[in-house]
């Protein structure tokens, strides 16, 4: 009778198997610490839809703002063709109506929270009738959000 020697598994494999999943897991707990995974996953989305009309003896150019992203989006400046609001020549007033609020605001900064949405007027008695508009609105993470209003 001969015996035949069982060859099963060597243990360096599930000893490598247990070191490279306790590897990722260590990297997985790192980088929640740090942030690096979460953070990136949310983002900043403002999606805008604007109209003019005309009031008051000029024109409004009227906004409708809304955060569809997961992160609070804070408008830091309006540029009108590219220069500051504040900078321009245009005797021009702005009103930022948050959805559902009855307080209107007047003055920069304003933050729009994750599915919020509002209405944001500037309006000036300066601006053509013929004229297109670049409205670009800078939040306070850098990002630009231009739109371009046609008569």
């Amino acid at each position: 009778m001969k015996f035949v020697r069982n060859l099963g598994v060597s243990t360096i494999v599930p000893i490598s198997i247990i070191a490279s999943a306790a590897l990722l897991l260590g990297i997985v707990v790192a980088l929640y610490y740090t942030g690096i995974i979460f953070q990136s996953a949310r983002s900043e989305q403002l999606k805008i839809k604007g109209y003019t009309i005309d009031s008051n003896g000029g024109i409004c150019v009227c906004l409708k703002l809304s955060c569809v992203g997961n992160k609070p989006v804070t408008i830091t400046d309006v540029l009108i063709n590219g220069v500051s609001l504040e900078d321009t020549n245009l005797n021009a007033e702005l009103t930022w109506e948050k959805e559902g609020s009855t307080d209107p605001q007047h003055e920069l900064p304003f933050t729009i929270n994750p599915g919020e949405s509002g209405l944001l007027k500037i309006w000036s008695d300066s601006w053509s009738k013929e004229a297109c508009h670049e409205i670009m609105l800078h939040t306070s993470t850098g990002i630009d959000y231009p739109y371009v209003v046609k008569p």
